[in-house]
């Protein structure tokens, strides 16, 4: 979340209140470090409760106000549409050409003109919700007008990991190589790890690194890679256990890493006599995977 772009999309004036919601929620999904706002059309449908051929109309209105610009963007490999980014009008680089850093410059982002309004998501140049070849229903997304299915006080459903992703990217302190880190993230739900607590970690990561420089942040890609949202210190904050079972915790934890034929991370001298004295691992295999004694 930007504070500041969240603050300007307020003092916006003279626009409908469904317009000024789109605007919010978007400026919402700014990335005040990275500049980066990117969100899915179906993420912005989630958050606004708008079909999303409303929201197409809402941006459309947006950069006809000179608000906003839409950037189309394609995969450099597979050349299918990605989501949008969007610049929003208080961004340095707003008057400036758009690229994606997100990948390689090869992708081709291009604003979107004044007088090519197509939403990315439709194929024809003034869509019809009517019309059998419009992707997008006027009822798709509509929360409102849909019937509720299930009590207002159910479960909420739950949100696709890509969605999730786009959660943890946005707070994550040191984002890096977005394909990457997406795959990794999604193989780790594919394992059975829940999305909420790998996004839950980051927050927590990220609010444990408030102040460090950042090459004390390891890079997005390489946290998940390393899982390293199972790390002992979500434990002990949500147990609050005495400082020794901290630290036999983390000896323990060192051990299967070890055994597993990875690196622990934070691994100290004392955790290494530990793991020597209880007779968790060998010596052995200590220098097998990089550590020294």
């Amino acid at each position: 979340m930007s504070h500041k772009a969240t603050n300007w999309a307020i003092q916006q004036r003279g626009l409908d209140p469904a317009a000024k919601l789109v605007l919010w929620h978007l400026s919402d999904r700014h990335n005040s470090d990275t500049g980066r706002c990117d969100p899915s059309q179906d993420r912005l449908a989630y958050d606004a409760e708008l079909s999303r051929s409303s929201i197409n109309r809402k941006l459309r209105c947006l950069e006809e106000a000179g608000l906003i610009k839409r950037v189309q963007r394609l995969d450099p490999k597979t050349k299918k549409v990605r989501s949008t980014s969007y610049l929003l009008a208080m961004d340095n680089d707003f008057s400036a050409p758009h690229s994606d850093t997100r990948n390689d410059p090869a992708n081709q982002a291009k604003p979107v003109s004044q007088s090519d309004t197509r939403p990315v998501c439709q194929k024809q140049a003034e869509p019809c919700v009517k019309s059998c070849e419009s992707r997008v229903s006027n009822w798709d997304t509509n929360l409102v007008r849909e019937p509720l299915r299930e009590p207002v006080c159910g479960a909420e459903p739950p949100i696709s990991p890509q969605i999730a992703f786009e959660e943890f990217w946005r707070i994550y302190p040191r984002p890096r190589d977005a394909e990457a880190s997406e795959k990794a993230f999604l193989d780790a739900i594919a394992a059975g790890i829940s999305a909420e607590e790998i996004v839950e970690s980051a927050k927590e990561y990220a609010d444990e690194n408030v102040g460090n420089g950042r090459q004390y942040i390891a890079y997005s890609d390489n946290w998940l890679k390393d899982q390293r949202w199972s790390e002992p210190r979500r434990e002990a904050k949500r147990a609050d256990p005495s400082a020794e079972d901290c630290f036999e915790g983390a000896v323990r934890l060192h051990a299967k890493r070890i055994l597993e034929g990875r690196k622990p991370f934070g691994c100290e001298d004392k955790h290494i006599h530990k793991m020597l004295e209880l007779g968790l691992v060998s010596a052995e295999q200590i220098r097998s995977v990089g550590v020294s004694l």
